[in-house]
């Protein structure tokens, strides 16, 4: 405040106006840049039982064991229940989170990346897994997996991408993180992916948790999927179809087992990790725009991989 100058009280300026030096109407507020869903709390306390373990989980990274498979993708297909599911079994064994993301947030760490797993247990085998869905478009992680863990199982499953990328758009929207059009945001998006001279700036963009191009772009399964078979033997990796799981789940975990070296076991219902809510059909010009850029993307996928798609 200015010397002299109480708030809340009425002064003379130079021209002799009566000036209100209060607070200002709402209609002439500066609007905060900042949505008010992606402030932060600043006088949030930490967790300080969190970083307890975390310090813990650090501290012991050496005596833990690296994930023996990945699921990277795609987002919004089905990949939480599945996970769930692959849990059932006796010799699988999780970290405290299904997503850990190391790989993204301390890249070439070895101990940042073993803090999240189990202790080794040489006299009682097992596996585990990481399903960071970041993975999946992220255009450094191939490469830097491969380096990292070059006889990693691969696991990944996909749905029809139009489906999937409203469905994703829906759960942004839903947790406040995003209230853009859905139109404009495809529109845009597929421009800038159908564009070669972008292709650098697409890549940055693709690096960031949360861009533009992630609803269409993580729909692009056989240009995403051939990067990765550019650092993994192909025969490290299953790809499975969220249409074909949930209509035969034992015959599909049965395979997901034995391609990581398990015997199948009997589950008697396939887990449903998340509720997708009230069923709501995207806008039609979007979901037409997307069929359209998804079709000839569909045909290579359905290519690559020998066989016709469930879609």
């Amino acid at each position: 405040s200015r010397p002299g100058v109480r708030h809340g009280k009425r002064r003379k300026d130079d021209g002799g106006e009566r000036v209100y030096m209060g607070c200002r109407g709402r209609e002439n507020r500066i609007p905060h840049p900042i949505p008010p869903s992606r402030k932060l709390n600043m006088a949030k306390k930490p967790d300080i039982n969190a970083e307890i373990s975390k310090a813990c989980r650090l501290l012991t990274a050496p005596l833990r064991t690296r994930p023996s498979f990945l699921m990277p993708g795609a987002p919004k297909c089905g990949s939480s229940s599945l996970f769930d599911a692959l849990l059932l079994h006796p010799r699988v064994r999780r970290g405290p989170f299904k997503e850990p993301a190391s790989m993204i947030r301390y890249p070439g760490s070895e101990l940042r990346l073993r803090m999240n797993f189990p202790f080794v247990r040489p006299f009682s085998p097992w596996v585990c897994g990481d399903a960071s869905m970041e993975y999946w478009f992220h255009p450094d992680l191939p490469a830097r997996a491969a380096e990292m863990m070059p006889d990693t199982r691969l696991i990944f499953i996909f749905r029809e991408p139009v489906a999937r990328a409203w469905s994703e758009y829906r759960m942004f929207r839903k947790s406040g993180d995003d209230h853009a059009d859905f139109t404009g945001t495809v529109t845009n998006a597929i421009r800038w992916l159908s564009d070669p001279s972008g292709k650098e700036l697409c890549q940055s963009a693709l690096r960031q948790s949360n861009n533009p191009l992630r609803y269409v772009g993580c729909g692009m399964y056989a240009d995403l999927l051939q990067d990765w078979w550019r650092h993994f033997p192909r025969d490290q990796s299953l790809v499975l179809f969220l249409e074909e799981l949930t209509e035969s789940p034992q015959e599909h975990l049965a395979k997901i087992w034995r391609h990581l070296g398990l015997e199948p076991v009997a589950m008697k219902k396939m887990p449903h990790a998340r509720d997708g809510g009230v069923k709501e059909a995207p806008p039609a010009e979007a979901e037409r725009m997307l069929a359209e850029f998804y079709k000839p993307l569909n045909a290579d996928l359905a290519g690559l991989l020998g066989r016709n798609l469930p879609w």
